[in-house]
């Protein structure tokens, strides 16, 4: 009798050990998707971001880029609403360009500002001749939406923008351009029927998928099992945002790709791994081109070496405005 109620002991326990285990599994794995989607982050996002990036900025960097997004901050531009397939308002910050040669359509990263994004590099393009207009994405600072997407919703606000743009300027050659969340939603439009005036889209440091980029994050920035909770992470996205977390990816849009498409890139990303960059140039079915930016950590790669970026982006206008 004693073995048996031994046995049955032992059971028990395995039980609420399994069960202690699975609940365990369920609140870090809703976690994991509050940080990465929720507009309203949980608190413990701010003691693992540098963990979940990994990504060292120096100081001198920083300082730029804090400089950069004081100067643009101050500069007037015309805040721009609308909304996008699904209803969801949009807001976007307009700087003209005066005798503007083209448009470009820009969608800063995960947890992000467009100022912060784009302060450095928008005294570039205006030189160039672009009217700028910098977007808010959803589930983020100005614009509706209590969720993120990570491109799966974001490709869509891209097509809104292309067509608010087409319509404004019907004779101007535009371009979508995006950096890191944003990169990944400009090039998870490149299948949908974008405005003729759509001559090309731009990419930092673009990831293949939400899935691709969870898994990398999780299992090799955070050190934690991915594999096991993939399903259930699939059903937490798709109850938030009304899609799986691996239906749509970045190498399925460009596959059916409408427009040229240049990649950029720092090889010393370890937030989204460079081996996505080729990942998503070897799926592109139009012309695609791919700047490497060695010494350049994740989203770093114009700070990093201007000069490379800047030759890119004027040797890819140069050969697709009138494309």
């Amino acid at each position: 009798m004693n073995r048996k109620n031994s046995i049955i002991a032992m059971a028990a326990g395995s039980c609420l050990t399994a069960a202690a285990v699975c609940a365990a599994d369920i609140t870090v794995s809703c976690t994991l998707m509050d940080i990465a989607l929720n507009h309203e982050p949980p608190r413990i996002l701010s003691a693992l971001k540098s963990r979940i990036s990994r990504t060292r900025k120096s100081s001198a960097a920083l300082d730029r880029i804090r400089l950069a997004e004081e100067k643009i901050l101050a500069e007037e531009s015309e805040e721009v609403r609308i909304r996008s397939a699904d209803g969801t308002e949009l807001t976007g910050h307009w700087f003209p360009c005066p005798g503007a040669k083209r448009v470009i359509l820009a969608f800063h990263g995960w947890r992000a500002r467009w100022s912060r994004d784009f302060g450095m590099i928008a005294p570039f393009w205006r030189r160039e001749g672009c009217s700028l207009l910098l977007a808010e994405q959803r589930g983020q600072n100005g614009s509706s939406c209590r969720y993120m997407g990570f491109g799966l919703t974001e490709r869509f606000d891209c097509l809104a923008w292309a067509e608010w743009a087409a319509e404004r300027f019907p004779d101007l050659p535009v371009y979508l351009s995006g950096i890191s969340m944003g990169g990944t939603a400009v090039l998870m439009s490149a299948d949908l029927d974008l405005p003729r005036q759509v001559k090309g889209i731009m990419a930092d440091c673009a990831f293949t998928s939400p899935d691709g980029i969870w898994e990398h994050v999780v299992r090799d920035n955070l050190h934690l099992p991915y594999r096991p909770r993939r399903r259930l992470v699939d059903l937490i996205c798709r109850r938030k945002t009304g899609r799986g977390a691996s239906e749509f990816t970045t190498p399925k849009s460009l596959s059916a790709a409408k427009v040229p498409v240049l990649l950029i890139h720092g090889l010393d990303d370890r937030f989204v791994p460079i081996g996505m960059a080729y990942e998503n140039l070897k799926a592109c079915r139009t012309p695609c081109r791919i700047t490497v930016i060695p010494g350049a950590g994740h989203g770093m790669s114009y700070p990093t070496d201007p000069d490379s970026y800047e030759q890119a982006m004027r040797k890819f206008w140069r050969d697709f405005d009138r494309a």
